[in-house]
């Protein structure tokens, strides 16, 4: 939420059907390690010449110069 911490007026927090937490909530063990094999997975499947599964900017598949990088391996 922008601004954080959340003002203390906002109508989110006063409604039944929203449970409001920050963001360090998901900060686990678990949740670290599995990050971290997935970055460890993007890295390996680049190095093989492979798009990684959690690209996010799908557009740079298709641009020259990153396909270059990638067929370089």
């Amino acid at each position: 939420m922008r601004p954080e911490p959340i003002e203390d007026g906002n109508p989110l927090l006063s409604m039944p059907n929203v449970v409001v937490t920050p963001h360090s909530m998901c900060m686990t063990d678990r949740s670290y390690s599995d990050a971290s094999q997935e970055a460890i997975g993007a890295v390996l499947a680049v190095k093989r010449g492979e798009v990684p599964g959690n690209l996010v900017n799908t557009a740079v598949v298709d641009h020259p110069g990153w396909r270059a990088k990638l067929e370089r391996r």
